[in-house]
């Protein structure tokens, strides 16, 4: 027998039974696994080296801070200040400070020849052969084992080395057993010069020592193009540098005077 299904009951079901498959859909969809994201290669970071830590564990300001200075001088004879007895003025903003040696070394110092012998200076030779090597002998400026000593020629672009740095009195003297040889061109005086300032620094054998130039010349130049007297000035006032000068006389200059 059948039972006759009012068609407003009929859509109902309807509705219900596809309401249950959309639950029953979404009931599967979320006990489905998510899919793992794809594994991207991380750039390695730089390992950084552990830095220094400082700690302060007080402060004092009942007294002024402690500052050590090193001082090195000569007197006028070439002799090592001793600043243990000689007074060592000191002043802060305008205020004397007293200050308090504790301890004296010798640091040394560096005298680099610079002889420039061109031709025309071979009456000359002898007498800078000796004055080279009396500056490098007992009883002069120069201590042994303490000071050092260089010697340069003046040549046609550059300073050549003859004698790199010693300190000790036989080098010298040893170097002077043969003979100087002059140059048979004409020489750079400035050039030569400037090219020496440049190297003062890295020829010096310790910073801490007080370096000078003794140029012997007959001051002439005619062929240097690289560079001008006026480098020499900024040069020697940036390294603080001294340069004395010894006058060769040369049978190749002529002076004529008027009456």
């Amino acid at each position: 027998m059948w039972r006759k299904t009012h068609p407003r009951h009929q859509v109902v079901a309807l509705a219900v039974a596809i309401l249950l498959l959309a639950l029953f859909a979404a009931a599967l969809h979320a006990q489905e696994p998510e899919p793992e994201p794809e594994e991207t290669e991380q750039p390695e970071l730089p390992v950084l080296p552990e830095l220094p830590q400082l700690s302060i564990t007080g402060n004092d300001v009942t007294n002024p801070p402690t500052i050590v200075l090193y001082a090195v001088g000569r007197d006028a004879e070439g002799n090592a200040i001793d600043f243990t007895t000689e007074p060592l003025k000191l002043t802060s903003n305008g205020t004397a400070v007293v200050p308090s040696v504790t301890d004296t070394y010798p640091v040394g110092t560096f005298t680099v020849f610079l002889i420039d012998i061109p031709t025309g200076v071979e009456e000359q030779l002898p007498v800078i052969r000796d004055s080279i090597k009396q500056f490098a002998g007992p009883g002069s400026g120069m201590q042994e084992q303490i000071d050092y000593i260089a010697i340069y020629q003046v040549g046609e672009t550059e300073a050549i080395s003859l004698l790199p740095p010693d300190n000790f009195y036989n080098s010298v003297q040893n170097f002077f057993v043969d003979d100087l040889i002059p140059e048979t061109g004409s020489t750079a005086l400035i050039d030569s010069l400037v090219s020496l300032l440049d190297r003062m620094e890295a020829l010096k054998p310790s910073p801490e020592m007080a370096s000078s130039i003794v140029v012997m010349s007959d001051g002439t130049d005619v062929v240097s193009t690289l560079n001008e007297p006026t480098d020499i000035y900024t040069r020697t006032a940036r390294l603080n540098l001294p340069i004395h000068t010894v006058w060769v006389d040369s049978t190749d200059l002529t002076f004529q005077g008027q009456e």
